[in-house]
């Protein structure tokens, strides 16, 4: 049993560069351990959630949200995990919240967080600016490898108040668009998003 607690702690730190503060998405195979490791090892606090009455769910990851600064701007961090703490478990999705009072700091924050995506992950397979499809919600895509892909988007907050907006980067399996309207979903589909290695 020590050498499978060697291997999880040797993962565990081969891991924690590609987690570092400010950057986007987890490495492939990633441990929820790993990522909650970097996450402390950064300054994020976890935040705390009601345990679960049932035993054997105690034992699952879960969700693990983290509240710290990304880029400079206080952000909301949340890992989506599989798997038992036994084993590690291992990161499905990471989404990063940005939380404003209006749409213009919203929009504003959305642009510099394109610009800093474009610097760590090249150029986008999916650009509303440059699909010329100004009147969709802006949602820049970047396909990161085979099967996973990070993007960021802004949004009003509906039926909350007062009124806020969000800047969310998230990194997670492919988008399909497929509740998207003409002509989003034919351009979308033209793109490289959908290709393996697509970026």
């Amino acid at each position: 049993m020590w050498w499978r607690h060697l291997l999880m702690l040797i993962f565990s730190v081969t891991a924690l560069p590609a987690l570092a503060i400010d950057e986007v998405g987890f490495p492939e195979y990633a441990t929820c351990q790993s990522a909650i490791e970097a996450e402390l090892a950064n300054g994020a606090e976890l935040q705390s959630k009601p345990v679960p009455s049932e035993p054997e769910l105690r034992e699952l990851y879960g969700a693990q949200q983290f509240k710290r600064l990304h880029n400079g701007t206080p952000a909301t961090v949340i890992y989506l995990c599989n798997g038992t703490r036994a084993t590690g478990g291992t990161v499905a999705m990471q989404l990063i919240y940005l939380y404003f009072q209006s749409e213009a700091a919203a929009r504003e924050e959305f642009s510099r967080q394109r610009l800093l995506l474009d610097q760590q992950l090249g150029k986008p397979c999916w650009d509303p600016v440059d699909a010329k499809l100004e009147k969709v919600s802006p949602r820049t895509i970047w396909t990161v490898r085979d099967g996973i892909q990070t993007d960021v988007s802004w949004s009003k907050v509906v039926n909350k108040q007062p009124l806020h907006w969000i800047v969310l980067i998230g990194t997670h399996g492919l988008n399909s668009m497929r509740h998207a309207s003409e002509p989003i979903r034919t351009a979308y589909a033209s793109s490289s998003c959908q290709k393996s290695g697509g970026g």
